[in-house]
């Protein structure tokens, strides 16, 4: 399988797990860090090498043209609602 159909199907289910829970901040953040990889090629390896086995600091890292997850409550429930949806789409 190519890296782009991965990534893209991967991406998908996340998705709709962030939307099955209700989680429309993370799926808007979730949106924005696909665009940003599908634009830049290191951002996509970095994003593909989390979605496909990556942890929650890679995570951490990835959003962090986004937000800084030290610096606002909110941002870091995001990230972490994020973070709680890929290891369950990944169990």
């Amino acid at each position: 399988m190519d890296k782009p159909l991965s990534l893209n199907r991967q991406a998908i289910n996340l998705e709709t797990t962030l939307r099955n829970r209700g989680d429309l901040s993370g799926a808007v953040l979730l949106s924005k860090i696909i665009v940003k990889a599908e634009h830049e090629e290191a951002y996509s390896k970095q994003v593909f090498k989390w979605i496909t086995k990556g942890s929650t600091l890679q995570l951490r890292d990835i959003c962090k043209p986004f937000g800084d997850y030290w610096h606002g409550v909110e941002f870091q429930n995001i990230v972490d609602s994020i973070d709680a949806a890929h290891l369950a789409i990944r169990s």
